[in-house]
Protein backbone atom coordinates (compact mmCIF):
# COMPACT_ATOMS: atom_id res chain seq x y z
CA UNK A 1 0.00 0.00 0.00
CA UNK A 2 1.41 3.43 -0.86
CA UNK A 3 1.99 6.21 1.67
CA UNK A 4 -1.09 8.07 0.55
CA UNK A 5 -3.34 5.06 1.14
CA UNK A 6 -1.86 4.50 4.59
CA UNK A 7 -2.41 8.14 5.53
CA UNK A 8 -6.01 8.28 4.43
CA UNK A 9 -6.79 4.93 6.03
CA UNK A 10 -5.38 6.23 9.30
CA UNK A 11 -7.39 9.43 9.36
CA UNK A 12 -10.60 7.65 8.37
CA UNK A 13 -11.36 6.65 11.94
CA UNK A 14 -8.98 8.67 14.13
CA UNK A 15 -9.57 12.16 12.78
CA UNK A 16 -8.52 14.69 10.16
CA UNK A 17 -4.76 15.34 10.20
CA UNK A 18 -4.58 13.51 13.55
CA UNK A 19 -6.43 16.31 15.35
CA UNK A 20 -9.54 14.31 16.14
CA UNK A 21 -7.77 11.13 17.25
CA UNK A 22 -7.86 9.98 20.84
CA UNK A 23 -4.86 8.14 22.22
CA UNK A 24 -5.82 5.54 24.75
CA UNK A 25 -2.74 4.51 26.66
CA UNK A 26 -3.54 0.87 25.89
CA UNK A 27 -0.95 -1.36 24.23
CA UNK A 28 -3.35 -2.31 21.46
CA UNK A 29 -6.08 -0.37 19.71
CA UNK A 30 -9.47 0.57 21.13
CA UNK A 31 -12.91 0.55 19.50
CA UNK A 32 -16.03 2.18 20.93
CA UNK A 33 -19.54 2.78 19.71
CA UNK A 34 -23.21 2.27 20.51
CA UNK A 35 -25.40 -0.82 20.09
CA UNK A 36 -28.87 -0.10 18.65
CA UNK A 37 -31.95 -2.14 17.91
CA UNK A 38 -33.62 -1.92 14.50
CA UNK A 39 -35.88 0.88 15.78
CA UNK A 40 -32.95 3.06 16.80
CA UNK A 41 -33.21 2.36 20.53
CA UNK A 42 -30.04 1.68 22.46
CA UNK A 43 -29.49 -1.88 23.71
CA UNK A 44 -28.20 -2.45 27.22
CA UNK A 45 -26.38 -5.67 28.14
CA UNK A 46 -25.48 -6.79 24.59
CA UNK A 47 -22.38 -8.95 24.27
CA UNK A 48 -19.84 -7.16 22.05
CA UNK A 49 -16.68 -8.97 20.99
CA UNK A 50 -13.76 -9.21 18.55
CA UNK A 51 -10.53 -11.21 18.45
CA UNK A 52 -10.99 -12.79 21.89
CA UNK A 53 -11.84 -9.47 23.59
CA UNK A 54 -15.40 -8.91 24.77
CA UNK A 55 -17.54 -6.61 26.87
CA UNK A 56 -21.20 -5.68 27.47
CA UNK A 57 -22.94 -2.53 26.33
CA UNK A 58 -23.80 -0.24 29.23
CA UNK A 59 -27.05 1.46 30.25
CA UNK A 60 -27.01 3.77 27.22
CA UNK A 61 -25.92 1.09 24.78
CA UNK A 62 -22.26 2.15 24.72
CA UNK A 63 -19.33 -0.26 24.57
CA UNK A 64 -15.54 -0.09 24.59
CA UNK A 65 -13.21 -2.88 23.42
CA UNK A 66 -9.56 -2.43 24.34
CA UNK A 67 -6.22 -4.02 23.46
CA UNK A 68 -7.23 -5.10 19.97
CA UNK A 69 -4.72 -5.99 17.24
CA UNK A 70 -3.80 -3.50 14.52
CA UNK A 71 -6.14 -4.89 11.84
CA UNK A 72 -9.42 -4.40 10.03
CA UNK A 73 -11.70 -6.24 12.47
CA UNK A 74 -15.29 -7.45 12.50
CA UNK A 75 -16.94 -6.15 15.66
CA UNK A 76 -19.86 -8.39 16.57
CA UNK A 77 -22.73 -8.00 19.00
CA UNK A 78 -25.30 -10.49 20.32
CA UNK A 79 -28.35 -10.20 22.53
CA UNK A 80 -31.19 -12.52 23.52
CA UNK A 81 -34.66 -11.40 24.56
CA UNK A 82 -37.68 -13.65 25.16
CA UNK A 83 -35.97 -16.52 23.38
CA UNK A 84 -35.17 -14.48 20.26
CA UNK A 85 -31.51 -14.05 19.27
CA UNK A 86 -30.40 -10.70 17.90
CA UNK A 87 -27.09 -10.19 16.11
CA UNK A 88 -25.17 -7.34 14.53
CA UNK A 89 -21.77 -6.64 13.03
CA UNK A 90 -19.68 -3.75 11.78
CA UNK A 91 -16.08 -3.19 10.73
CA UNK A 92 -13.43 -1.19 12.56
CA UNK A 93 -10.01 -0.16 11.31
CA UNK A 94 -7.95 -0.57 14.48
CA UNK A 95 -4.70 1.30 15.08
CA UNK A 96 -2.37 0.73 18.02
CA UNK A 97 -2.75 3.24 20.86
CA UNK A 98 -5.71 4.98 19.21
CA UNK A 99 -9.50 4.74 19.41
CA UNK A 100 -11.94 4.15 16.57
CA UNK A 101 -14.92 6.00 18.00
CA UNK A 102 -17.93 5.68 15.72
CA UNK A 103 -18.33 1.93 15.23
CA UNK A 104 -22.07 1.59 15.90
CA UNK A 105 -23.81 -1.76 15.59
CA UNK A 106 -27.47 -2.37 14.77
CA UNK A 107 -28.97 -5.61 16.08
CA UNK A 108 -31.47 -7.58 14.04
CA UNK A 109 -33.20 -10.93 14.67
CA UNK A 110 -30.83 -13.72 13.67
CA UNK A 111 -33.66 -15.28 11.65
CA UNK A 112 -33.74 -12.21 9.38
CA UNK A 113 -29.98 -11.76 9.01
CA UNK A 114 -28.66 -11.47 5.50
CA UNK A 115 -25.30 -10.87 3.83
CA UNK A 116 -24.28 -9.21 0.60
CA UNK A 117 -21.15 -10.45 -1.14
CA UNK A 118 -19.51 -9.34 -4.33
CA UNK A 119 -16.46 -7.90 -6.04
CA UNK A 120 -15.31 -4.34 -6.65
CA UNK A 121 -13.60 -3.80 -10.02
CA UNK A 122 -12.45 -0.84 -12.04
CA UNK A 123 -13.82 -0.05 -15.50
CA UNK A 124 -11.18 -2.28 -17.10
CA UNK A 125 -12.20 -5.29 -15.03
CA UNK A 126 -9.28 -5.22 -12.58
CA UNK A 127 -10.16 -6.06 -9.01
CA UNK A 128 -9.64 -3.29 -6.46
CA UNK A 129 -8.17 -4.32 -3.10
CA UNK A 130 -9.20 -2.53 0.11
CA UNK A 131 -12.25 -0.86 -1.46
CA UNK A 132 -14.95 0.05 1.05
CA UNK A 133 -18.60 -0.88 0.60
CA UNK A 134 -21.21 0.98 2.65
CA UNK A 135 -24.85 0.04 3.25
CA UNK A 136 -27.62 2.17 4.66
CA UNK A 137 -31.33 1.55 4.84
CA UNK A 138 -33.06 3.41 2.04
CA UNK A 139 -35.01 6.51 3.02
CA UNK A 140 -38.47 5.04 2.39
CA UNK A 141 -37.89 1.70 4.12
CA UNK A 142 -39.60 1.03 7.48
CA UNK A 143 -36.28 0.58 9.24
CA UNK A 144 -34.87 3.86 7.92
CA UNK A 145 -37.97 5.75 9.02
CA UNK A 146 -37.59 4.15 12.44
CA UNK A 147 -34.20 5.74 12.75
CA UNK A 148 -31.34 3.27 12.36
CA UNK A 149 -28.42 5.48 13.22
CA UNK A 150 -25.41 4.25 11.32
CA UNK A 151 -24.13 2.96 8.03
CA UNK A 152 -22.54 -0.49 7.97
CA UNK A 153 -19.56 -1.22 5.82
CA UNK A 154 -17.09 -3.86 4.67
CA UNK A 155 -13.53 -3.68 3.36
CA UNK A 156 -12.64 -5.72 0.29
CA UNK A 157 -9.75 -8.17 0.49
CA UNK A 158 -6.69 -8.29 -1.77
CA UNK A 159 -8.85 -9.78 -4.55
CA UNK A 160 -11.44 -7.00 -4.34
CA UNK A 161 -13.96 -9.37 -2.74
CA UNK A 162 -16.16 -8.24 0.13
CA UNK A 163 -18.81 -9.67 2.44
CA UNK A 164 -21.18 -7.20 4.06
CA UNK A 165 -22.73 -8.76 7.16
CA UNK A 166 -25.59 -7.81 9.45
CA UNK A 167 -28.16 -6.67 6.89
CA UNK A 168 -31.85 -7.38 7.32
CA UNK A 169 -33.83 -9.42 4.86
CA UNK A 170 -36.90 -7.81 3.25
CA UNK A 171 -35.45 -4.31 3.60
CA UNK A 172 -34.17 -2.00 0.87
CA UNK A 173 -30.61 -0.69 1.18
CA UNK A 174 -28.49 1.89 -0.56
CA UNK A 175 -25.05 0.35 -1.24
CA UNK A 176 -22.04 2.34 -2.38
CA UNK A 177 -18.45 1.32 -3.08
CA UNK A 178 -15.38 3.50 -3.47
CA UNK A 179 -11.70 3.79 -2.69
CA UNK A 180 -8.90 6.25 -3.20
CA UNK A 181 -8.85 7.97 -6.59
CA UNK A 182 -12.04 6.30 -7.89
CA UNK A 183 -15.58 7.44 -8.32
CA UNK A 184 -18.35 5.85 -6.28
CA UNK A 185 -20.63 3.17 -7.68
CA UNK A 186 -24.08 3.18 -6.06
CA UNK A 187 -26.97 0.73 -6.22
CA UNK A 188 -30.27 0.35 -4.41
CA UNK A 189 -31.02 -3.25 -3.52
CA UNK A 190 -33.93 -5.05 -1.91
CA UNK A 191 -32.54 -7.87 0.22
CA UNK A 192 -34.66 -10.94 -0.55
CA UNK A 193 -32.46 -13.84 0.56
CA UNK A 194 -29.96 -14.74 3.26
CA UNK A 195 -27.07 -14.31 0.80
CA UNK A 196 -27.17 -11.92 -2.11
CA UNK A 197 -24.54 -10.95 -4.67
CA UNK A 198 -23.90 -7.36 -5.75
CA UNK A 199 -20.87 -6.38 -7.85
CA UNK A 200 -19.51 -2.88 -8.29
CA UNK A 201 -17.60 -1.14 -11.07
CA UNK A 202 -15.90 2.09 -10.05
CA UNK A 203 -14.43 4.52 -12.56
CA UNK A 204 -11.40 6.76 -12.32
CA UNK A 205 -11.89 9.61 -9.89
CA UNK A 206 -13.23 12.73 -11.55
CA UNK A 207 -12.30 14.82 -8.50
CA UNK A 208 -14.81 17.62 -8.97
CA UNK A 209 -14.67 20.69 -6.77
CA UNK A 210 -17.27 19.70 -4.19
CA UNK A 211 -19.68 22.41 -3.14
CA UNK A 212 -20.45 22.92 0.51
CA UNK A 213 -23.19 20.57 1.76
CA UNK A 214 -26.56 22.31 1.69
CA UNK A 215 -29.10 22.39 4.48
CA UNK A 216 -26.43 22.66 7.19
CA UNK A 217 -27.90 23.12 10.65
CA UNK A 218 -26.72 22.84 14.24
CA UNK A 219 -28.76 22.15 17.38
CA UNK A 220 -27.58 21.60 20.96
CA UNK A 221 -29.41 19.33 23.41
CA UNK A 222 -28.93 19.20 27.17
CA UNK A 223 -30.42 16.27 29.06
CA UNK A 224 -30.40 15.12 32.70
CA UNK A 225 -27.09 13.59 33.76
CA UNK A 226 -28.94 10.38 34.65
CA UNK A 227 -29.26 9.58 30.93
CA UNK A 228 -25.80 8.03 31.25
CA UNK A 229 -27.17 5.45 33.69
CA UNK A 230 -30.86 5.20 32.89
CA UNK A 231 -31.76 3.63 29.55
CA UNK A 232 -35.46 4.51 29.89
CA UNK A 233 -34.62 8.17 30.44
CA UNK A 234 -32.16 8.14 27.53
CA UNK A 235 -34.90 6.81 25.24
CA UNK A 236 -37.39 9.34 26.61
CA UNK A 237 -35.03 12.16 25.67
CA UNK A 238 -34.53 10.67 22.21
CA UNK A 239 -38.31 10.44 21.84
CA UNK A 240 -38.65 14.13 22.69
CA UNK A 241 -36.05 14.98 20.05
CA UNK A 242 -38.05 13.05 17.47
CA UNK A 243 -41.27 14.76 18.53
CA UNK A 244 -39.75 18.20 18.12
CA UNK A 245 -37.53 17.33 15.13
CA UNK A 246 -39.21 14.61 12.99
CA UNK A 247 -36.40 14.68 10.39
CA UNK A 248 -34.03 13.28 12.99
CA UNK A 249 -35.59 9.82 12.64
CA UNK A 250 -34.91 9.71 8.92
CA UNK A 251 -31.19 10.44 8.95
CA UNK A 252 -28.18 8.21 9.26
CA UNK A 253 -25.72 9.17 11.97
CA UNK A 254 -22.08 8.77 12.82
CA UNK A 255 -21.29 9.16 16.48
CA UNK A 256 -17.94 10.33 17.79
CA UNK A 257 -18.03 9.03 21.35
CA UNK A 258 -19.85 6.46 23.42
CA UNK A 259 -19.59 8.21 26.78
CA UNK A 260 -23.22 9.34 26.84
CA UNK A 261 -22.50 12.87 28.04
CA UNK A 262 -25.52 15.01 28.78
CA UNK A 263 -24.66 17.69 26.19
CA UNK A 264 -24.96 16.72 22.54
CA UNK A 265 -24.67 19.03 19.55
CA UNK A 266 -26.17 17.59 16.37
CA UNK A 267 -24.94 18.70 12.96
CA UNK A 268 -27.18 17.85 10.01
CA UNK A 269 -26.87 18.45 6.29
CA UNK A 270 -28.30 17.22 3.01
CA UNK A 271 -26.50 14.37 1.32
CA UNK A 272 -23.81 15.35 -1.16
CA UNK A 273 -24.92 13.57 -4.31
CA UNK A 274 -21.57 13.32 -6.10
CA UNK A 275 -19.79 10.17 -7.27
CA UNK A 276 -16.48 11.14 -5.70
CA UNK A 277 -17.50 11.66 -2.05
CA UNK A 278 -15.20 9.80 0.35
CA UNK A 279 -16.69 11.23 3.54
CA UNK A 280 -16.88 14.49 5.46
CA UNK A 281 -14.61 16.72 7.47
CA UNK A 282 -16.07 18.15 10.67
CA UNK A 283 -14.73 21.41 12.10
CA UNK A 284 -15.36 22.85 15.58
CA UNK A 285 -13.98 25.83 17.44
CA UNK A 286 -14.82 28.42 20.07
CA UNK A 287 -14.28 31.24 17.60
CA UNK A 288 -16.02 31.86 14.30
CA UNK A 289 -12.73 32.32 12.41
CA UNK A 290 -10.05 29.75 11.58
CA UNK A 291 -12.14 26.86 12.87
CA UNK A 292 -9.89 23.80 13.36
CA UNK A 293 -10.67 20.27 12.25
CA UNK A 294 -12.33 17.98 14.78
CA UNK A 295 -13.13 14.66 13.14
CA UNK A 296 -13.54 12.91 9.81
CA UNK A 297 -16.36 10.64 8.74
CA UNK A 298 -15.32 7.92 6.30
CA UNK A 299 -18.93 7.52 5.23
CA UNK A 300 -20.16 8.96 1.91
CA UNK A 301 -23.77 8.46 3.02
CA UNK A 302 -23.56 10.42 6.30
CA UNK A 303 -26.04 13.23 6.91
CA UNK A 304 -25.65 13.81 10.63
CA UNK A 305 -22.79 14.12 13.11
CA UNK A 306 -23.54 13.95 16.84
CA UNK A 307 -20.87 15.73 18.83
CA UNK A 308 -20.99 14.22 22.32
CA UNK A 309 -17.54 15.29 23.42
CA UNK A 310 -17.20 15.27 27.21
CA UNK A 311 -15.47 18.66 26.96
CA UNK A 312 -18.67 20.42 25.79
CA UNK A 313 -19.95 22.89 28.38
CA UNK A 314 -23.22 24.76 28.92
CA UNK A 315 -22.99 28.47 28.20
CA UNK A 316 -20.05 28.14 25.79
CA UNK A 317 -20.67 28.93 22.13
CA UNK A 318 -19.33 26.35 19.67
CA UNK A 319 -18.84 27.11 15.99
CA UNK A 320 -19.05 24.39 13.33
CA UNK A 321 -18.47 23.80 9.64
CA UNK A 322 -18.69 20.71 7.42
CA UNK A 323 -16.90 19.96 4.15
CA UNK A 324 -17.09 17.03 1.77
CA UNK A 325 -13.96 14.97 1.18
CA UNK A 326 -13.30 13.47 -2.25
CA UNK A 327 -11.54 10.22 -2.98
CA UNK A 328 -8.42 12.20 -3.91
CA UNK A 329 -8.05 13.47 -0.35
CA UNK A 330 -4.44 13.37 0.91
CA UNK A 331 -2.12 14.71 3.60
CA UNK A 332 -1.49 17.86 1.58
CA UNK A 333 -5.10 18.98 1.84
CA UNK A 334 -6.12 18.03 -1.67
CA UNK A 335 -9.66 16.79 -2.18
CA UNK A 336 -11.35 18.94 0.47
CA UNK A 337 -14.56 20.56 -0.74
CA UNK A 338 -15.91 23.94 0.16
CA UNK A 339 -16.88 24.39 3.79
CA UNK A 340 -20.39 25.26 4.80
CA UNK A 341 -21.11 28.63 6.28
CA UNK A 342 -20.42 28.82 10.00
CA UNK A 343 -23.23 27.72 12.32
CA UNK A 344 -23.08 27.92 16.08
CA UNK A 345 -24.84 26.60 19.16
CA UNK A 346 -24.58 27.51 22.84
CA UNK A 347 -25.82 24.62 25.03
CA UNK A 348 -28.27 25.40 27.81
CA UNK A 349 -27.77 24.26 31.37
CA UNK A 350 -29.94 21.68 33.17
CA UNK A 351 -33.64 22.49 33.44
CA UNK A 352 -34.93 21.94 36.99
CA UNK A 353 -38.56 21.24 37.92
CA UNK A 354 -40.65 22.48 40.84
CA UNK A 355 -43.81 20.87 42.24
CA UNK A 356 -46.98 20.02 40.29
CA UNK A 357 -50.42 21.21 41.38
CA UNK A 358 -52.07 17.89 40.53
CA UNK A 359 -55.79 18.62 40.16
CA UNK A 360 -57.83 17.59 37.10
CA UNK A 361 -56.27 20.46 35.17
CA UNK A 362 -52.79 20.30 36.66
CA UNK A 363 -50.38 23.21 36.78
CA UNK A 364 -46.67 22.56 36.19
CA UNK A 365 -43.86 24.70 37.62
CA UNK A 366 -40.16 24.92 36.81
CA UNK A 367 -37.17 27.17 37.46
CA UNK A 368 -36.20 29.83 34.98
CA UNK A 369 -33.15 28.82 32.98
CA UNK A 370 -30.47 31.27 31.92
CA UNK A 371 -30.60 32.06 28.19
CA UNK A 372 -33.81 30.05 27.65
CA UNK A 373 -36.44 32.00 25.74
CA UNK A 374 -39.50 29.81 26.24
CA UNK A 375 -40.69 26.45 27.57
CA UNK A 376 -43.09 23.63 26.70
CA UNK A 377 -44.64 20.92 28.87
CA UNK A 378 -45.20 17.47 27.36
CA UNK A 379 -47.66 15.14 29.14
CA UNK A 380 -47.91 11.38 28.52
CA UNK A 381 -50.18 8.54 29.65
CA UNK A 382 -47.14 6.22 29.85
CA UNK A 383 -43.48 6.64 30.62
CA UNK A 384 -42.24 8.33 27.43
CA UNK A 385 -40.14 6.21 25.11
CA UNK A 386 -38.78 6.35 21.58
CA UNK A 387 -42.20 6.29 19.94
CA UNK A 388 -44.36 7.84 22.65
CA UNK A 389 -46.27 10.92 21.64
CA UNK A 390 -47.53 13.49 24.18
CA UNK A 391 -51.23 13.82 24.86
CA UNK A 392 -51.08 17.57 24.30
CA UNK A 393 -49.89 19.64 21.39
CA UNK A 394 -46.68 21.61 21.93
CA UNK A 395 -47.42 25.07 23.33
CA UNK A 396 -44.50 27.36 24.16
CA UNK A 397 -44.69 29.82 27.06
CA UNK A 398 -42.23 32.41 28.34
CA UNK A 399 -43.28 31.93 31.97
CA UNK A 400 -42.28 29.35 34.57
CA UNK A 401 -45.67 27.68 34.93
CA UNK A 402 -48.31 26.24 32.63
CA UNK A 403 -51.79 24.80 33.19
CA UNK A 404 -53.04 21.81 31.25
CA UNK A 405 -55.85 22.94 28.87
CA UNK A 406 -58.35 20.12 29.52
CA UNK A 407 -59.30 17.80 32.37
CA UNK A 408 -57.39 14.56 32.93
CA UNK A 409 -58.77 11.40 34.52
CA UNK A 410 -58.80 11.40 38.30
CA UNK A 411 -56.76 8.62 39.89
CA UNK A 412 -54.82 7.78 36.70
CA UNK A 413 -51.03 8.15 36.59
CA UNK A 414 -49.46 10.50 34.04
CA UNK A 415 -45.87 11.44 33.21
CA UNK A 416 -44.46 14.77 32.10
CA UNK A 417 -41.29 16.65 31.26
CA UNK A 418 -40.44 20.22 30.33
CA UNK A 419 -38.35 21.41 27.39
CA UNK A 420 -36.55 24.76 27.39
CA UNK A 421 -35.74 26.41 24.08
CA UNK A 422 -33.36 29.10 22.89
CA UNK A 423 -33.85 29.86 19.22
CA UNK A 424 -31.08 32.46 19.26
CA UNK A 425 -28.59 29.89 20.62
CA UNK A 426 -29.95 26.90 18.66
CA UNK A 427 -30.30 24.98 21.91
CA UNK A 428 -32.78 22.85 23.85
CA UNK A 429 -32.73 21.47 27.40
CA UNK A 430 -34.88 18.58 28.61
CA UNK A 431 -35.89 18.16 32.26
CA UNK A 432 -36.13 14.93 34.18
CA UNK A 433 -39.30 12.83 33.76
CA UNK A 434 -41.79 12.95 36.65
CA UNK A 435 -45.20 11.40 37.27
CA UNK A 436 -48.36 12.62 39.00
CA UNK A 437 -51.91 11.43 39.73
CA UNK A 438 -54.70 14.02 39.32
CA UNK A 439 -57.13 14.32 42.21
CA UNK A 440 -60.67 15.70 42.28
Amino acid sequence: MNAKAIWVGAIALVGLWGCGGETTGDVGGTVSGVVYDIDGGVVRGARVYAEGVETESNSVGAYVLRDLPDLDLLIRAEYELDGVEYVGVNVARVFADARAKNVSITLIPRSTESRVQGTVRDEFGFRIPSARVFARLAGDSPGALAGVLSSSYAIANDQGEFVLNGLRRDETYILVANTLDTDTDEVEVEITSSLQTVDFIVGDGTDPALPAPSGFDVLAWTAPTDTTRNRALAQAVEGVKRTLDPDRARRAASRTTSLGNEIEIDLTWDRLDFNSVLGFGIYRGTSSVNIPSLESLRDPLAEIFSDQDGALRAGTTYYYQVAGLTTSFDEFGNGIGARTSVRSARPLDDLLLNDVQADLRPTFFWRRLNNAEDYAVLVYDEYPGLYSRPLNSTEWTTGTSWRYPTELAAGERYWFLVVARSESDDARSVSEVRSFVPAD
